[in-house]
């Protein structure tokens, strides 16, 4: 799988609906294991995940990127 402009979309909607569930999750885990290509697009798409994410309280935690 890519992370890249034409995947964005998909991944900040999964993202979002994460961040939506009450109460708020202490850790958000986004697991990368699958990720061939992050491209400058996908590198953004993770850092306004973990700016949203850091808002509400919650951890942003990358696994096997």
């Amino acid at each position: 799988m890519e992370l890249d402009l034409d995947q964005v979309p998909v991944f900040n909607h999964a993202a979002h609906q994460a961040l939506a569930i009450r109460p708020v999750p202490p850790v958000l885990l986004i697991d990368l294991h699958e990720v061939t290509l992050l491209d400058s697009a996908g590198l953004n798409a993770l850092l306004q995940t973990r700016i949203q994410a850091s808002r509400q309280g919650t951890a942003v935690h990358l696994s096997r990127p």
